[in-house]
């Protein structure tokens, strides 16, 4: 008998090691190619994105800004996803009813903005969610959420009890089957739906034998295998803190089904293994399966067999086999039907970029810190800090960019802490994560959707805010419609097919309060004032988040502590508190420029001078040193600009936006510009080897207009549905920078422009109030899509 054991299992190693190279396949499952194929091409011909906000706090007062930084990413390329885009970000009550919605743009990938705290927000917890208008395209919510809490006056919570417990019992794959080996999820909730730590477990027959037993985690998870049989009556006890037994049942064990089982090996190595029983052989007999490993449309496969007389078939693949990152993992039968699913995430080749910082006392109360990375790299990388005190209990986001690219889009179930699992990745972490993914079961894809109703393009990819009009009158054959926006200078000519007495401006960039200025202009110079009708459409909905998940905010004191006292955190603006005087105080007004290497001092001012002999952009670009090649009647790359030094090409900036092409420079004219700051040597900017551009758009006043639109010869429409203005960072008027009310709830700093260079290197300085240790929270994307996430506990005079 023991030889026959030996020679059994060497046959499923050979087997093993047979299907793994590919060489032993009994016959081919066609549903794959017929089926299973044209269902993803369909399903997931549409691009999806993911998108990540970085609040800078998660516990706010009232009069201070929620400042932000997003990020959007293209899941199946795994790249930022870089075309301009609509941002729609709201705010949600607990009950996921919304209070506001605001527009903000994503450019290259990546958008910022802030959100007032004002009197409208009562004390509570509250939702903020991002979306665009494309993603209203999919079945599935590819929206973020994220939970905050607004708080006043002097506060502290009772920590509740457990409750009544919730236990789940799920097996490996979905089924258990009479007969056949399994591997049994376990989930111990509390009444909020928060995860039990330390339950011990043990599931046993009636007759009081024990066939396994489990402990949960610290999310109240744990597994178990055993040997299930129909004829055997199961039942799992659980023993809480005071060692009383609490009485569960396991799920229904089926007759028919094949059973997976997954388990992650040295070397990189992976083992599945499938199982039946004897009623479910016969009937399949010699049928083809597929092991189907996709995400996001991309698919491997693997044509299975099972061998004659055999219910079990086990083989051995290696990491690189599967996809990087995620990989959903389907049985499909022979007429393409899953059977069988379950997550795994591949790690291999997954190495997080680490970011290490030092921080040093540069003069008085101001601080640099440097931020690097050992990974080189040839593309930008773009990060947000939020820089707390030193025991900050206004900073508990559950979540992370890891987490919310790699592993969200693609479970199902609710999360306890997702970015758990994606910071400081070690064993014990790959295994909890394992852990969990059996738990959650199958994917968030429904696979009648996949077969029976992919999505179509019903909405957009907007990038602007669409403006249409109607005339309510004639325009002449040689008279023009034109639109000068704000006290900008330069109109846009409205064209009108001939006949029609309507149009629509597409994809226009509107910030709220500018005013739109519409005339007409004939071929005598003459400007009169239109007659017309002209309505906004920003794209903004009104909707609810349904069924919002709450998590748990320890972050008041407990009720035997003294509470803490909110009362004038923050003061009137304008106003600084000693002791009993207040004193006014005028804000400078500061020149905006998003690299600390960029001063004032270094920036070109345009003369009258400078427009006569360079009348466009352009001119100046060139005069530089730089190598200008325009390519008329040519789409993404129009213009190319390279360094006459090394052949590279700069990094170009408009008014501190990152831009990815040159194409705009074609229509910007020297009179547009205030000033700039243009450096071939590549050694002044973060990520600029081939140099860098910064361009600087004037503030345009009513005498720089060509013509005064103050008179009868406009018609003017405010604009209401446009973009929020982008404010510059500033930290609130706290009463105090010392005092522990600050050090719980305040904020030292928020940068959230910060790019590191080709060496993995960037500084930048801030206003330490006093203080000498701070807690740093770190996001970020390179453009070649590695993902940042990172929190640092420095101090002045260390690093780390």
């Amino acid at each position: 008998m023991r030889r026959f054991w030996f020679l059994k299992k060497m046959f499923i190693l050979l087997f093993a090691s047979t299907l793994c190279s590919g060489i032993y396949v009994y016959s081919q499952n066609v549903s794959v190619k017929q089926k299973i194929k044209p269902a993803f091409e369909d399903y997931f011909g549409l691009p999806r994105t993911s998108v990540f906000m970085h609040l800078n706090k998660s516990v706010y007062v009232k009069g201070e800004e929620i400042w932000f930084k997003g990020y959007l990413y293209n899941r199946s390329k795994g790249t930022p996803f870089n075309e301009p885009t609509n941002l729609y970000v709201g705010v949600y009550d607990s009950s996921g009813n919304q209070i506001k919605k605001e527009l903000f743009i994503s450019q290259s990938g990546i958008f910022q903005g802030q959100i007032m705290v004002d009197s409208t927000f009562n004390p509570g917890l509250y939702f903020i969610r991002a979306a665009t208008s494309w993603m209203r395209n999919f079945k599935e919510d590819d929206s973020y959420v994220q939970q905050f809490k607004v708080i006043e006056g002097a506060e502290s919570v009772v920590e509740s009890g457990k409750g009544d417990l919730d236990v789940q019992f799920l097996p490996e794959g979905g089924h258990l089957i009479d007969g056949v080996p399994a591997t049994v999820g376990v989930k111990v909730l509390d009444q909020s739906g928060k995860g039990i730590q330390g339950f011990k477990g043990y599931l046993v027959k009636v007759s009081g034998d024990t066939v396994a037993s489990f402990k949960t985690n610290k999310f109240g998870l744990a597994k178990f295998n055993f040997l299930p049989k129909k004829e055997e009556n199961y039942q799992s006890s659980l023993i809480d803190d005071a060692g009383n037994k609490v009485r569960f049942l396991l799920p229904e064990i089926e007759d028919r089904g094949i059973g997976m089982i997954i388990k992650k090996l040295t070397g990189n190595r992976i083992l599945i293994s499938l199982g039946t029983n004897d009623l479910t052989r016969n009937e399949i007999g010699n049928k083809p399966f597929s092991l189907l490993f996709h995400r996001d449309g991309l698919l491997k496969h693997r044509d299975i067999t099972f061998p004659p007389d055999e219910s079990f078939v086990s083989y051995i693949l290696h990491a690189k086999d599967l996809h990087p990152r995620m990989n959903i993992v389907t049985l499909v039968n022979d007429e393409g039907n899953p059977v069988t699913e379950r997550l795994v995430f591949n790690s291999n080749g997954f190495e997080k970029d680490v970011l290490s910082t030092t921080l040093k006392m540069v003069q008085e109360d101001s601080v640099q810190l440097t931020l690097f990375k050992k990974q080189k790299s040839d593309s930008l990388q773009f990060l947000s800090v939020s820089i707390l005190p030193l025991g900050t209990l206004a900073y508990q986001h559950k979540k992370n960019i890891l987490s919310t690219f790699l592993f969200s889009p693609y479970v199902k179930g609710y999360i306890e802490h997702p970015s758990y699992y994606f910071t400081e990745m070690s064993t014990e972490k790959e295994n909890d994560l394992d852990l969990l993914l059996l738990t959650q079961g199958w994917s968030r894809y429904d696979w009648s959707n996949v077969f029976a109703e992919p999505p179509s393009e019903k909405y957009s990819s907007r990038s602007g805010v669409e403006i249409y009009g109607k005339l309510n009158f004639e325009l002449g054959r040689k008279e023009n419609l034109l639109l000068y926006v704000g006290d900008r200078p330069d109109p846009k000519m409205i064209e009108i097919d001939q006949g029609s007495d309507e149009f629509v401006v597409k994809d226009y960039y509107l910030e709220k309060g500018d005013e739109l200025q519409f005339t007409t202009f004939n071929s005598k110079g003459n400007l009169s004032r239109p007659n017309l009708y002209v309505k906004l459409d920003n794209g903004l909905t009104t909707d609810k988040i349904y069924n919002p998940k709450r998590d748990n905010f320890k972050i008041i004191t407990s009720e035997s502590s003294e509470p803490y006292n909110l009362d004038n955190f923050i003061l009137p603006p304008k106003t600084i508190a000693l002791d009993e005087a207040v004193i006014v105080e005028e804000k400078k007004k500061d020149k905006y420029i998003t690299s600390p290497l960029v001063s004032e001092r270094r920036m070109t001012k345009v003369t009258e001078q400078i427009k006569n002999m360079y009348p466009s952009v352009i001119d100046i670009i060139r005069s530089n040193g730089f190598r200008v090649v325009i390519t008329p009647n040519v789409g993404y790359d129009r213009i190319q600009i390279t360094s006459n030094r090394n052949r590279t090409s700069p990094a170009l900036y408009i008014d501190d936006f990152y831009q990815p092409d040159f194409n705009m420079l074609e229509d910007i004219f020297t009179t547009e510009i205030s000033s700039y700051f243009i450096d071939r040597s590549g050694n002044a900017e973060p990520g600029a080897g081939g140099g860098v551009i910064r361009l600087y758009r004037r503030i345009w006043s009513d005498e720089d207009s060509v013509y005064d639109k103050k008179d009868s010869k406009f018609f003017r429409h405010t604009v209401v549905k446009g973009f929020s203005a982008i404010k510059e960072f500033y930290v609130p008027n706290y009463s105090s920078f010392t005092d522990d009310t600050f050090v719980n709830f305040g904020t030292v700093h928020w940068e959230p422009n910060i790019i590191l260079d080709k060496n993995g290197k960037a500084n930048f300085d801030f206003d330490s109030k006093g203080r000498t240790e701070f807690e740093i929270f770190i996001e970020g994307m390179g453009n070649d899509g590695s993902l940042f996430s990172t929190r640092k506990t420095i101090r002045l005079n260390s690093s780390q």
